[in-house]
């Protein structure tokens, strides 16, 4: 559950040891990334993007463990137009087609475009997008698509398992366009990081200072309302 099962990314894998976790395995995260993906894929698909498809995707959990099970596509390691299968040693976007419609995707998901090691990406830096050999285009490794929620307490080491993600619903009502990889990595090169964070960050102290209290103060007024009409 720990390993990738990226088109091109086994090797560096390899090299690197777990893909979650640091000196051990990180299979909470690992988990939460497959029910990600599968939460992000359904949103991607539910817009209707002309042009993107995707593979069938399950999660099946069994005695403690999640798999991510996808349908077979006809891609290969040679096949990415878009992203980075081999963790950030080669980033795509060199099909003008693919370029626009991810643009379009990132406008209805709010999602801001960036520079992924000098590239302009308007998805996290570990979207795929394939040209397969029927050729269509398939998206996939799509769980990073909406930021970190940086008051969790381990958001600095994506790989350690304590980081959760800022709901779709929540990065879609946010005034200004939030970054896919502000916190990471992926954005070093980013001229704009800087910003990139301080979105991100100015949002997430608003979920938690403001409308997380508003809602909980809301809870708590009905809990009275309850009260006060039983007696």
């Amino acid at each position: 559950s720990t390993l990738s099962s990226s088109s091109a990314a086994s090797d560096v894998y390899k090299r690197q040891g777990w893909v979650y976790g640091t000196k051990s395995p990180g299979h909470e995260f690992a988990m939460k990334l497959a029910s990600q993906d599968l939460l992000v894929q359904s949103l991607i698909s539910s817009h209707g993007i002309n042009g993107l498809c995707f593979p069938l995707i399950a999660t099946i959990d069994y005695r403690g463990f999640r798999l991510l099970a996808t349908s077979l596509l006809p891609i290969s390691s040679s096949s990415i137009v878009y992203g980075s299968s081999d963790l950030g040693a080669s980033v795509h976007n060199h099909n003008t087609q693919v370029d626009t419609t991810m643009k379009e995707l990132a406008q209805k998901l709010n999602v801001k475009e960036h520079v992924v090691h000098d590239t302009p990406l308007a998805a996290p830096g570990d979207a795929e997008v394939h040209l397969g050999r029927d050729g269509r285009f398939y998206i996939l490794n799509v769980s990073r698509y909406f930021p970190l929620d940086v008051s969790s307490v381990q958001h600095q080491n994506l790989r350690s398992g304590g980081s959760v993600f800022l709901r779709p619903e929540f990065v879609v009502s946010n005034s200004v366009p939030l970054c896919s990889d502000a916190y990471s990595g992926w954005q070093s090169k980013d001229p704009n990081r800087n910003t990139h964070n301080q979105e991100v960050k100015e949002a997430c102290e608003r979920l938690h200072k403001r409308i997380l209290v508003e809602y909980a103060e809301h809870l708590n007024y009905d809990k009275i309302l309850s009260l006060d009409a039983k007696n």
